[in-house]
């Protein structure tokens, strides 16, 4: 009996030919990926389809219609063959740019000549045409490996990322697993070694440790001096534990609390030590209260010892002001503010290199860097392998370059460092804290006439780009190769202002100064490790642009404009790709470097007041968002980016709410007399900081699916339906002290699971979530 299926009418049945494609490819792809050897996982990977890499020739072109060797469509009358007829004369030409039939994709339109009858005519052939551009919708295409390709290009180190990439944190749900935690693929150990040590050596060698000595200039501030700089002391009321079973506590300005007593007091463990819980029901992590909003976090990089350092930024009490100029375009006044530095004991609970928060030493806050340049926008430790050299000869505890923009419009950056005695090893010393005034900055970038600068980001040991805002990225050079030069005279008003509060010795140039945008840049990313020539920025005017600092001028492509611009962009180097807000705030997606524009969504933040802060896992592949109700978001892109038919899932970690305390009586509020226009900081100070309330934080949410595609249609949304209200879409407005405002992963490997929180109350969150 033949193995060629027949039906009963005698016909023969042949299987239509782009489902056959199909199974074979779908076949090779399990191949691929059952395949536990790396070297025949990247040849099957690249030969699954090999057509994609090669360009067009005219050894594949298609023959003449009239050659013997042309082919035959062997199309039954049940095929979906295309029955659109096709004149051959008008593709004459077709050996110059159409490839051979094996060269064709699915996609592409079959040419056949079909009669009234439906019955294909005599000397019609089956051709293919094949565009040379990428085609619109080719990320949603069901084919795993043209998926891959897509993302990653021809290049077979770029193919053996992506794939390492999801064989190494694909399963991860939504939380990243401690087993699983590497370094980039692409940051070799020779790479990382050749950055930490001749990367450096511009430092320590050739006088820059000394320059940036003599220009940083400190002094120590006494008690009555630093308060001027530190919040008010206060008490701030919190409930937290189990859902409803929670308790009351209290944390006062600058002190912490450990969330695992908590718990204990909330469920009544408190009596049981620590050996007798299980271990899956112990939380390792801290609350601060820092007393302000929070602006900015970032944990410092190259800290192998057994303690982490978190770089805290909040917003002091702005003084009252009749300015009529735009806030965002123009230099605020000097008023005081400071970088927090907090130590966190590490514990080898787990294994040597898998470490945790340690629950019994309590974090201390080591120092305080006061300056009177306004609040701080942004933090930024220096991101590169760093290998310190002769530091204890001087007694100092390196921290590493921390860069900053401040509300007087000028970009800093500061060589941190501890005294020994503060911080002596293991002893983690209990010695109080040092409050320094920075009066001079270690490098200075001042911005250009009329404009601020907005944001910045790290390109390497040397390299710091600073956006601004005209539109303007200006990239410099912090290495201090030339004589500190007098700044020239600058008459214009706006840049006296920020001239008043900045440093007058130091008047460094970039090497580079190129408008990206037409208006305000809100954030710039690196796409370092991988490729530290590609920087990514977002802009008011709602444009995304990845530009190459190659050939800026020509080199770059833009995504189309959105109606709401997003407020972040970062950089993904599992992926190849950046990750930002979409169009509303309410999804959070991904683009890939080659593939800019066509995004693809992960998250979802619709219902929840929109997305606040975004931050991606340095060691591992999850995302963590936070939201202006409060909620912390965690999930793992890879499954969604890399196959489109696999489930994404998400989960809340916690979510915080915030109201606020009814005076008692009415001699509670604030009267202000006719005439009294007192605008000192003190009185100010008093009625920001005067705002009580009380919080709450919830916890233990399941994992759910991450749909990010719009579930209602418009004729819903303005017809009253579940987003809408008699035609017209609502949303809901959260207090300023409920929403999430920064959320940061820690950059080391034992400690990259550690995620730190800040709410706009002033409570910071910092836990090991890894599992």
């Amino acid at each position: 009996m033949s193995g060629t299926p027949t039906r009963r009418s005698g016909r023969r049945h042949v299987q239509n030919q782009k489902y056959k494609e199909a199974t074979e490819t779908l076949e090779t792809l399990n191949n691929v990926l059952s395949s536990d050897s790396e070297e025949e996982l990247l040849v099957r990977t690249l030969q699954a389809d090999p057509k994609d890499d090669e360009d067009f020739t005219a050894d594949q072109a298609v023959p003449p219609s009239d050659s013997p060797d042309s082919p035959r469509s062997e199309a039954s009358d049940g095929s979906d063959s295309s029955a659109i007829a096709t004149p051959l004369e008008d593709y004459e030409d077709a050996h110059s740019y159409a490839s051979s039939e094996t060269d064709a994709p699915r996609s592409g339109m079959c040419m056949h000549r079909r009669s009234k009858a439906g019955k294909q005519q005599h000397g019609a052939t089956k051709e293919a045409t094949r565009s040379r551009g990428i085609p619109e919708t080719a990320l949603k295409t069901d084919n795993k490996i043209s998926r891959l390709h897509l993302l990653s290009g021809p290049a077979r180190k770029d193919v053996m990322h992506l794939v390492r990439s999801g064989n190494q944190w694909g399963n991860d749900v939504t939380l990243p697993r401690r087993s699983r935690m590497r370094l980039p693929f692409s940051h070799t150990e020779e790479k990382r070694e050749f950055e930490g040590t001749v990367g450096w050596d511009w430092y320590y060698e050739q006088g820059g440790k000394e320059a940036y000595a003599e220009r940083q200039r400190l002094r120590g501030l006494s008690a009555d001096e630093a308060a001027r700089y530190l919040p008010k002391r206060a008490s701030h009321n919190l409930l937290m534990g189990p859902y409803g079973r929670q308790k009351l506590f209290h944390i006062s300005t600058l002190d912490s609390l450990n969330v695992d007593d908590a718990w204990k007091v909330a469920t009544g463990e408190h009596t049981l030590d620590d050996q007798e819980r299980p271990r899956k029901r112990r939380r390792h992590g801290w609350l601060l209260n820092v007393g302000r909003r929070v602006r900015s976090l970032d944990w410092a990089a190259n800290q192998d010892g057994d303690i982490q350092y978190l770089a805290i930024a909040t917003k002091s009490a702005m003084p009252k002001g009749t300015s009529t100029e735009a806030p965002a375009f123009t230099p605020a006044s000097g008023t005081p503010s400071g970088v927090h530095i907090w130590a966190f004991a590490v514990s080898q609970e787990f294994s040597a290199t898998e470490s945790t928060i340690e629950s019994s030493r309590p974090p201390k806050l080591k120092q305080v860097l006061c300056t009177d340049w306004g609040d701080v926008k942004q933090l930024k430790w220096c991101p590169t392998p760093r290998s310190f050299r002769n530091e204890e000869a001087d007694g100092k505890v390196p921290l590493g370059l921390l860069a900053g923009v401040w509300d007087d419009g000028c970009a800093r950056v500061l060589d941190v460092q501890l005294d020994r005695d503060q911080n002596s090893g293991s002893t983690y010393s209990e010695t109080p804290r040092a409050v320094v005034n920075i009066e001079s900055a270690a490098f200075t970038a001042e911005p250009p006439p009329n404009s601020i600068c907005t944001c910045l980001a790290w390109l390497s040991a040397t390299d710091l780009a600073v956006g601004h805002s005209n539109g303007y990225l200006s990239i410099y050079s912090i290495v201090p190769t030339s004589p500190l030069t007098p700044r020239p005279p600058d008459t214009d008003t706006a840049q006296d202002v920020s001239s008043s509060t900045t440093d007058t010795a130091t008047y460094p140039q970039p090497w580079l100064h190129i408008a990206l945008h037409q208006t305000y840049i809100i954030a710039i990313t690196s796409a370092y490790p991988s490729f530290p020539t590609l920087l990514a920025s977002t802009s008011m005017s709602g444009h995304t642009r990845l530009t190459s600092l190659l050939d800026p001028q020509t080199s770059y492509v833009q995504s189309r404009r959105t109606q709401t611009p997003g407020s972040t962009i970062l950089y993904h180097d599992g992926l190849y790709g950046c990750i930002y807000p979409d169009d509303g705030k309410e999804n959070i997606t991904f683009t890939g470097l080659r593939f800019w524009g066509n995004a693809i969504g992960f998250g979802k933040a619709a219902g929840w007041g929109g997305l606040s802060c975004v931050d991606v896992g340095k060691v591992h592949a999850v995302v963590a968002f936070g939201t202006a109700d409060g909620r912390i978001v965690v999930t793992n892109p890879i499954r969604k980016v890399l196959t489109k038919k696999k489930q994404g899932y998400q989960q809340t970690l916690f979510r915080h709410e915030w109201v606020c305390k009814q005076p008692q009586a009415a001699s509670d509020a604030v009267v202000e007399e006719p005439g009294d226009e007192d605008t000192s900081y003190s009185r100010h100070e008093n009625e920001r900081e005067g705002r009580k309330g009380t919080s709450r934080i919830t916890e233990g949410y399941k994992p759910h699916s991450a749909e990010t595609h719009y579930r209602y249609s418009s004729r819903r949304l303005f017809a009253g339906g579940s987003h809408g209200v008699k035609g017209t879409m609502t949303t809901t407005i959260f207090e300023e002290e409920t929403g999430a405002t920064a959320v940061c992963w820690n950059p080391n490997l034992s400690c990259g699971g550690w995620l730190a929180v800040g709410w706009g109350s002033g409570l910071i969150r910092v836990e090991d979530v890894g599992i």
